[in-house]
């Protein structure tokens, strides 16, 4: 009876330090949708300079940070003839933003008649020396009604990183960017 209670006193100790160590795991892992590919030095594309990290782990805490989820602006409401309207954005690292902006024309004045033109585009801004934006996609709609725009853009923004014991690495997460534009009133 003795030597059943010492066993199941074991396997209840191992059960619970194998938990402890998958949540400590957890809390280190990339965040939701980011990939970690190892690079050579010679697949940087001209331009670029690596973020420098003493450690991976180092280089790891900082993705989690750079890539989390910020809320966007929604759009305001747009009120010219020829306009630029602001759709969404990613924020990353330190001030680094991908926006989603929309070119556009109507056929009146002060955003009357109909909308003849729309042009989705996107561009980098901030602090972003490390990192590389690749679009995959790109479109627009005129919605139901003939007044508003929808805009998206899609693709993968990268960061490249070197730590000081010779690794490199691409860090890479999937940005969607999407909304509408109002602009006829």
């Amino acid at each position: 009876m003795k030597k059943r209670i010492g066993s199941l006193i074991l396997i209840m100790i191992m059960v619970l330090q194998m938990g402890v160590t998958v949540f400590a795991n957890d809390e280190n892992a990339l965040p939701e949708g980011v990939t970690k590919t190892e690079i050579n030095p010679s697949d940087i594309p001209e331009g670029i300079v690596p973020m420098e990290f003493s450690t991976q782990e180092e280089a790891d805490a900082y993705v989690r940070e750079a890539f989390k989820e910020i809320p966007s602006t929604p759009p305001a409401v747009t009120r010219a003839t020829n306009g630029d309207a602001f759709i969404d954005s990613h924020a990353f690292g330190a001030g680094g933003v991908i926006s989603l902006r929309l070119s556009y024309t109507t056929s009146g004045n002060g955003n009357t008649g109909t909308i003849t033109r729309h042009e989705p585009y996107t561009i980098v801004s901030g602090m972003n020396f490390s990192y590389d934006w690749q679009e995959s996609s790109r479109g627009s709609s005129i919605q139901p009604g003939g007044k508003d725009v929808y805009a998206y853009a899609n693709g993968t923004l990268q960061l490249y990183a070197h730590t000081s014991v010779g690794d490199w690495n691409i860090y890479a997460i999937p940005v969607n960017l999407s909304g509408i534009a109002y602009i006829i009133r």
